[in-house]
């Protein structure tokens, strides 16, 4: 049977929610994303902030109405029409995971998907599954976070992981000694993708995987917090919901999710009398914010 590839150009602030919402349209699911560029390119610009997002159909479900559901919704997101290219034969199965490969995250992780040989055996593989787009270690939020997780997590803290998405910090969080994590996800579709990443990643224990929002866990406190997620989102926890009470006095919350552009409305939205901005981490446009409460 023949398939097509549909191809998306986007940036990468929107590459996630063209990535959920035309899931429906792909075999299996499967939306990949792709960074623009030659990633064997060493020099800085050789990598585009474009991202294609890419998925296959076979040829049967062709239709003008089904590229038009899909146009519509590439449409609504603020992007250019989708490009539709009719291909030979293929295993789409093997196909798009050729877009995924291992990715080194941090000084001591690999992000691998669940098939193939860890290239760098002296790092800690973590295993997610590329197929549902929910963190896959290709954005740069989850990059840095990760890099703060080495920098701040102690072995014996307890964490609150809030918008877990994959779960992917987590895992991290418990790879590197976590004694309790609290994973907060408002999403059922996400939640199940954790759950499945737990699995692949064989953690039974230690990983609480909680459904809803911020308010299902206040009232508690951690050690340290992470918290990847859009920065009007976070003021809106911040003001409203007490994100900030939730990390003990002495402790660390991790924020990102946050573009250059909102870094001084994001830092203007924290009490700076009782929390200290501790250290700014940037990667392409997006930043990670660590604040510590006095």
């Amino acid at each position: 049977m023949k398939y097509y590839e549909t191809l998306i150009v986007s940036n990468s602030e929107l590459a996630g929610l063209l990535v959920e919402q035309l899931q429906p349209f792909a075999e299996d699911q499967s939306v990949i994303q792709e960074q623009l560029g030659d990633p064997d390119n060493l020099e800085a610009k050789a990598m585009l902030p474009d991202i294609a997002v890419k998925f296959w159909f076979s040829q049967d479900k062709d239709s003008p109405n089904f590229r038009a559901a899909i146009n519509k919704i590439v449409s609504d997101v603020g992007c250019s029409p989708a490009e539709f290219t009719l291909l030979d034969s293929i295993d789409w199965t093997t196909e798009w995971r050729k877009n995924y490969q291992p990715i080194p995250v941090g000084d001591s992780f690999i992000i691998m998907p669940p098939w193939g040989d860890n290239p760098e055996p002296n790092r800690t593989p973590i295993f997610i599954d590329p197929g549902i787009a929910f963190g896959t270690g290709q954005h740069e939020t989850t990059r840095l976070c990760i890099g703060q997780l080495e920098k701040q997590l102690q072995p014996g803290m307890r964490l609150l992981d809030i918008g877990a998405g994959s779960a992917i910090l987590s895992i991290a969080a418990k790879h590197l000694g976590a004694e309790q994590i609290t994973a907060v996800e408002i999403d059922a579709d996400a939640l199940g993708s954790a759950e499945e990443n737990l699995k692949l990643n064989q953690i039974s224990s230690g990983i609480d995987l909680i459904q809803g929002s911020l308010k299902k866990v206040q009232g508690q406190t951690w050690d340290l917090v992470v918290a990847n997620i859009l920065a009007v989102i976070l003021i809106e926890l911040i003001q409203y919901e007490g994100l900030l009470k939730t990390v003990k006095r002495g402790g660390r919350i991790i924020f990102s999710g946050i573009i250059d552009q909102q870094q001084r409305m994001f830092i203007e939205s924290i009490d700076q009398t009782k929390y200290e901005i501790e250290e700014i981490a940037a990667e392409g446009e997006w930043i990670c914010i660590t604040v510590r409460r006095l």
